[in-house]
């Protein structure tokens, strides 16, 4: 299939499919009005799935065939909905999800821009690496914010912990990530605390303290959540404060 789905049409499609079903339509309705409304490709997968559907598939199994569109995160997302009879209430996760992430992009593709008023603009490569040299923990710290939203997202769905650490762990570890998913997933079964196993992983002193009180109230998802916000502020702040330098090198 050509083409790709745009994210802001991705996340529409969730808000969409989320408002629907928890108005009372019916899966298929409801997806048949989507394929109806979204543009190419989605439309054409919307169909798709409407057609597994019909023939009597679970939405999971149906999305997991097109992982170029719905990642682990959606799809383990859905199959947590199907089992507790939630699915408006995961899809609107998986709609923040998007959106949120959309709106980190943009604000990074916005700091690139202001980047470019003064006498020497640089481009996109350049300025990335002197992000890397400001930041030097840069794409480390972005992959923790993104690990601790999405592990938190699926928990507050109801997404076991042992299934959410892995899906988690693997999707924003791409490299690296199995071995540290199945250090996680050992100690989960074991009993054993997972802050221990994110120490020696080497994530920042703050998340790991933030999950083992975490651990230890039964409040894990709330205080990933926490962690991902401050997180992601922290980040924005010293963006921020690193294109400031950079305008007035250039004044």
């Amino acid at each position: 299939m050509s083409g790709t789905v745009a994210p802001f049409a991705l996340a529409a499609w969730a808000r969409q499919f989320s408002t629907l079903i928890n108005a009372g339509v019916s899966l298929a309705r409801c997806l048949e009005g989507l394929a109806q409304s979204a543009e190419e490709p989605l439309a054409t997968i919307t169909r798709e799935l409407l057609a597994r559907v019909s023939a009597g598939d679970m939405l999971s199994q149906a999305m997991a065939d097109h992982p170029e569109v719905f990642n682990r995160l959606s799809v383990g997302l859905c199959r947590a909905g199907e089992v507790g009879g939630v699915l408006d209430e995961t899809f609107a996760v998986w709609a923040d999800w998007l959106e949120q992430d959309i709106e980190f992009r943009a604000r990074c593709d916005m700091y690139y821009l202001l980047n470019q008023v003064g006498r020497w603009p640089v481009s996109r490569e350049e300025y990335e690496a002197q992000l890397r040299v400001a930041i030097p923990d840069l794409d480390g710290r972005v992959r923790e914010m993104t690990w601790c939203r999405m592990l938190g997202m699926m928990l507050g769905s109801g997404v076991p912990l042992i299934q959410s650490l892995r899906v988690a762990t693997e999707q924003v570890y791409p490299e690296g990530g199995e071995t540290l998913a199945s250090g996680l997933d050992g100690a989960a079964r074991a009993g054993r605390a997972l802050a221990d196993e994110l120490s020696a992983a080497g994530m920042s002193p703050f998340t790991v303290q933030l999950v083992a009180v975490g651990e230890e109230c039964g409040t894990l998802e709330r205080t990933l959540d926490k962690a991902a916000l401050l997180l992601e502020r922290n980040l924005a702040l010293q963006l921020t404060a690193v294109l400031a330098l950079q305008l007035e090198a250039r004044a």
